[in-house]
């Protein structure tokens, strides 16, 4: 589908309080804007591969799902409602920062992401690629991923400034950016913050996938660092380099 950077009004559309009651407890969720334009081939195509997915008991309250859209009520009581027609599959959902962030992953045609939806303020919805990261003090949000294919929501490294009533995007370099990596990696992932100004990063470097015997079971991953000072360039280091 193309899909890249999905940022937080582009795919989901926030829904009034007066709103919210009846959205979350109807099934079909009519309080949801119209799906897109899609040819009639390739709808029937999505919801064919569409696998069945029921939410969580102690998710109800808050999500809701129809096949098309899923809802996340807002902490204020408004709705974020996001189109997820091509959306085939999900995880389980989970709570971020106590219950103000809902996650999770999904897999949908030739793309897959990790939806984060915030729950403060108006509510707003960015996809993250993999599970994010949280630093520790609560102000930022890390997302990463890096695919050959190019299926990836988010294809990039993104920190975002958690504030009072939503995020703030600082930072995002491409995959493909010269300002995404000082080396070139294979399968980035964060892993957690140090502080609030630095990231641990692991993945496999490139000169080690193109060697004849890899095995990704066999050769450990590489550890990495972006730091806030260096303009979130990912570089090999290791966490002690985080408190210089």
């Amino acid at each position: 589908m193309g899909l890249k950077r999905i940022n937080v009004l582009a795919a989901a559309a926030i829904l009034s309080a007066s709103q919210i009651s009846a959205a979350v407890a109807q099934a079909n969720l009519a309080s949801c804007p119209a799906l897109g334009a899609y040819p009639a081939e390739e709808l029937a195509s999505f919801r064919e591969m569409r696998e069945p997915f029921t939410i969580p008991p102690h998710f109800r309250n808050v999500m809701a799902y129809d096949g098309d859209h899923v809802a996340v009520s807002t902490l204020g009581g408004g709705m974020i409602c996001d189109e997820a027609v091509w959306m085939s599959n999900f995880a389980e959902p989970e709570f971020f920062r106590s219950d103000r962030f809902l996650g999770y992953a999904w897999v949908g045609a030739d793309a897959y992401g990790y939806r984060v939806f915030d729950r403060a303020g108006s509510g707003g919805m960015v996809d993250t690629g993999l599970r994010p990261a949280f630093s520790d003090g609560g102000r930022r949000m890390a997302g990463l991923n890096a695919s050959d294919a190019g299926a990836g929501a988010l294809e990039g490294f993104a920190i975002w400034d958690i504030g009072a009533t939503g995020l703030a995007d600082i930072h995002f370099a491409g995959s493909h950016d010269v300002g995404f990596s000082a080396v070139p990696i294979v399968d980035p992932r964060v892993e957690r913050f140090m502080g609030q100004d630095c990231v641990l990063v692991t993945a496999f470097l490139q000169s080690e996938i193109e060697a004849a015997n890899f095995d990704p079971d066999r050769v450990e991953r590489r550890s990495l660092i972006a730091r806030d000072a260096e303009n979130w360039i990912i570089r090999e280091g290791q966490p002690d380099e985080c408190r210089g």
